[in-house]
């Protein structure tokens, strides 16, 4: 408070004035400067003894004094509103000493009028005695009920709490607290806590859901989503001075350095890729405790309803939920995840789960996807329907197999401006069928985006063709990769990178890129269905590479806990005879690559990794390579530097190991390379102590500030400037359509991400319920909102809920309970 200040400073509700005196006698102010106000009256303000010689003082120094005073209304008091104020101050407001309502009312109307009269760089500071504010800085902490609720309060107006600092009243020697019962007694101010609000963005919520958008790629307009179109148009790799992209250039320069990698550009045309399914995924061979995966139509009642407990036993929380307001103000704890689901959080379990495009003018004349492997394309005409396919039908195509008639349907799109134009629809026709059947629809058209940068392995190396694709039956990879609308899709892909200049060499060992991934799945705390990711492409060697054989106690010293391998060292260790000893050699030429690699990070990221073998328990399968083998999970350790903010209970801080990437050995023609995938948000929020990755996508000037130059250490350190940031909490309960035998979860997902975006940080399944009587099913989900750099009011997030109700019920023919 006593900080200088170069603009206007507004006091208000200061008793008998000796605050004011206070503060202006350290010359910290300069008096002119400075406003000061009250409730009382001329009459009784005479019940404060000391009030009349500390207001002849302040008005002799050049402050101004005014009574009566509302600080409910300054905004529209005749001199106070002529002013925008740098700084307003508001010590100890008591509007009664019962109701508690009436405190928290006379606090909102204080901060809507503040809002008013404050400048946009400006401080609102609001002293409250010990536990009436209801934040975790008070300690110890109220209940929510029993609190002003001044966060709350605040949000309403658009002000975020950036500080809380200690009330220490020694530091106002001439101050003199007033008011003890409306009466000239002091009160007690141990434990006092000033909060330190400042203006922000309202987060606004509009009646349109599920808007669409328009992604440009490669010259390309592609209709999509409202939220992947924004997610496009910001390449955070690429933005100066932004944590991804100064963490992107540390270690391109490392790996160039050490591993003499090659960085090869994220070319514009490798993120939207041809067919609606993606050439990489995994198959696990089971998700622990994950019901969202249960074949409920195969269960008994009983069975579902315990697997049910068992998840909200899981999932359960220690906050307490009162009206829709979450009071844990951590993240969702993520607890030991299985290995399962940290391998489904980098590649796709399902490879139809992707983020749909449409080609809004779909390229029909060239000449190599005409025809193809016997094919013929026949061109039809579909008008537009109502049925907005980008939006509701964008995890999921129809099946190829299926129904023509309701394939036909389902790829009628209607885009932005069409009108009643009619729109082209290419399809794929075999050449020996007539042509009154019509074949699944054609890639050319429907496009996706890339779920991982394994899906641009076969781009960064030519000597991938096609002719692998049909190699690939024996492992178990999914129907996409030998369809013919895949092959024409992809000649096309291959046709417009052929076009690009830029080349890659092939004589070098080594390959570094960097993009985006668009990955749809579950909504939890540390995750986002947008990531950045790295790929580093290293060559295994077939012969001896000389490189000295370093074992799981040696990497230890390293930095790398190598648990991954502990199973190959005892190989290495056993007696080999002849036969084996190339298999023993090549075995170990992996092994030293990948320490190689890893150590190359180890060195670039000064922390410690780890690595897990997930052996048996999941499988990856990549269209376009023979095989992809020795799959395995890099885990950061715990940071010396981690940073412990009193936000979060110690409970609750970012998990001590994080996921950063997989590692796994990609065999195409003939060649094996190692291939490393980082995680990229992942790793810096780790390394900047950034506790929610959706803090990466902050515009706010108060993110975007703290990374720019001179600050040019690495890594840079984040500051949080949102404290305790408003969560609120709604439920969504319905009963299934009865034609659904399993409900589709991904689709909700989907729904709930382009209606409220990164504001809803959590969706958890609380309970399944089957009616004894009638065999219906019924679905309670937990929804938990929030925003890090703008205030989000508890009005605001009620209606962004009752738009995802309104939704679910529309698209998935849900009854609303």
């Amino acid at each position: 408070m006593e900080l200088p200040c170069d603009g206007f400073v507004l006091l208000v509700g200061d008793g008998d004035f000796s605050f004011t005196r206070s503060l202006v006698s350290k010359d910290s102010l300069k008096a002119s400067a400075v406003t000061t106000s009250n409730l009382e009256t001329i009459e009784s303000i005479q019940q404060h003894k000391q009030a009349a010689e500390n207001m002849n003082i302040l008005t002799e120094m050049g402050v101004q004094v005014f009574l009566e005073t509302d600080a409910r209304e300054l905004h529209t008091h005749p001199a106070i509103s002529r002013a925008s104020y740098q700084r307003i101050i508001f010590n100890f407001p008591l509007a009664d000493r019962h109701n508690i309502k009436l405190n928290r009312a006379l606090l909102a109307d204080f901060f809507s009028s503040c809002s008013q009269i404050l400048s946009d760089t400006g401080q609102v500071m609001v002293t409250l005695c010990k536990g009436q504010g209801g934040t975790p800085a008070d300690q110890p902490m109220r209940s929510w009920h029993d609190s002003w609720q001044v966060q709350a309060m605040a949000t309403n107006a658009g002000f975020i709490l950036t500080q809380v600092l200690p009330f220490d009243v020694s530091v106002y020697p001439l101050y003199h607290s007033v008011g003890f019962r409306f009466q000239d007694k002091s009160f007690n101010t141990d434990g006092a806590l000033i909060h330190v609000f400042e203006k922000a963005d309202v987060v606004a919520a509009g009646d349109s859901v599920c808007a669409r958008g328009v992604v440009k790629c490669g010259g390309e307009d592609y209709a999509s989503s409202r939220y992947v179109a924004d997610k496009f148009s910001r390449d955070l790799l690429e933005e100066p001075n932004h944590p991804l992209s100064l963490l992107r250039q540390h270690l391109e320069k490392s790996l160039s350095g050490h591993l003499g990698a090659e960085i090869v550009p994220d070319k514009d045309g490798w993120c939207v890729l041809p067919g609606h399914k993606s050439s990489v995924s995994t198959h696990p061979t089971h998700l622990a405790s994950n019901i969202h995966h249960l074949q409920d139509s195969q269960k008994t009642v009983k069975d579902r309803k315990n697997e049910a407990n068992l998840t909200i036993l899981h999932n359960a929380k220690t906050a307490l939920i009162t009206h829709g307001v979450d009071r844990q103000n951590g993240l969702e704890p993520s607890g030991n995840c299985c290995q399962d689901q940290d391998i489904c959080r980098m590649l796709p379990d399902n490879p139809e789960s992707v983020f749909i495009l449409i080609r809004k003018n779909p390229l029909t004349d060239t000449a190599d996807c005409k025809k193809k492997n016997g094919q013929s394309i026949v061109e039809l005409v579909a008008s537009p329907v109502e049925r907005d396919y980008t939006a509701d039908g964008c995890c999921g195509c129809p099946n190829p197999d299926a129904d023509t008639t309701s394939s036909l349907e389902a790829y009628r799109i209607e885009t932005e401006g069409c009108g009643s134009q009619v729109m082209e629809t290419t399809y794929c026709v075999p050449a020996d069928e007539t042509s009154t059947h019509l074949a699944s629809p054609c890639t050319e058209r429907v496009y996706h985006c890339r779920t991982s940068l394994l899906e641009n392995f076969k781009d960064l190396h030519p000597c991938v063709s096609l002719e692998n694709v049909n190699t690939n039956s024996s492992s178990g990879l999914v129907n996409a990769a030998t369809t013919d609308d895949y092959l024409i899709g992809q000649c096309e892909h291959e046709i417009r990178n052929s076009r690009m200049s830029e080349t890659i060499s092939t004589d070098r060992q080594c390959f570094v890129v960097s993009g985006r991934s668009f990955l749809p799945g579950p909504i939890t705390a540390d995750t986002l269905s947008v990531r950045h990711e790295m790929m580093i492409v290293q060559k295994i060697p077939h012969e001896s590479t000389g490189v000295q054989f370093t074992t799981g106690a040696n990497m230890a010293s390293t930095g790398i806990n190598m648990a991954a391998v502990d199973e190959v060292t005892q190989q290495q260790n056993q007696p080999q005879d002849a036969n084996s000893s190339d298999q023993s050699d090549h075995r170990q030429n992996r092994t030293s690559t990948l320490n190689h690699v890893l150590s190359c990070l180890v060195q670039c990221l000064q922390t410690a990794v780890k690595v897990e073998d997930v052996g048996r328990t999941a499988s990856v399968s990549l269209v376009g390579v023979e095989k992809v083998t020795g799959v395995k999970l890099v885990y950061l350790e715990p940071a010396t530097n981690t940073r412990q903010t009193s936000e979060q209970p110690p409970s609750q801080h970012r998990p001590c190991q994080v996921l950063a990437g997989v590692v796994c050995q990609v065999v195409s023609s003939g060649e094996e390379k190692l291939v490393v995938l980082l995680h990229l948000d992942n790793i810096v929020c780790q390394i900047c102590s950034i506790d929610d990755p959706r803090i990466l996508w902050s515009q706010s000037k108060r993110f975007t500030d703290q990374f720019q130059p001179p600050s040019s250490s690495f890594p840079p350190q984040f500051q949080q400037f949102s404290l305790f940031p408003m969560r609120f909490t709604h439920d969504l309960s319905f009963w299934q359509n009865d034609s659904d035998s399993e409900f589709d979860v991904t689709e909700m997902y989907n729904i709930i991400l382009y209606t409220a975006g990164d504001l809803v940080y959590s969706v958890s399944l609380r309970d399944i319920y089957t009616d004894p009587d009638t065999g219906r099913v019924s679905r309670c989900y937990r929804l938990r909102f929030t925003s890090h750099d703008q205030a989000l009011p508890y009005l605001t997030s009620w209606k962004l809920q009752s738009l995802i109700r309104m939704e679910v019920a529309q698209k998935l023919g849900v009854t609303l309970r």
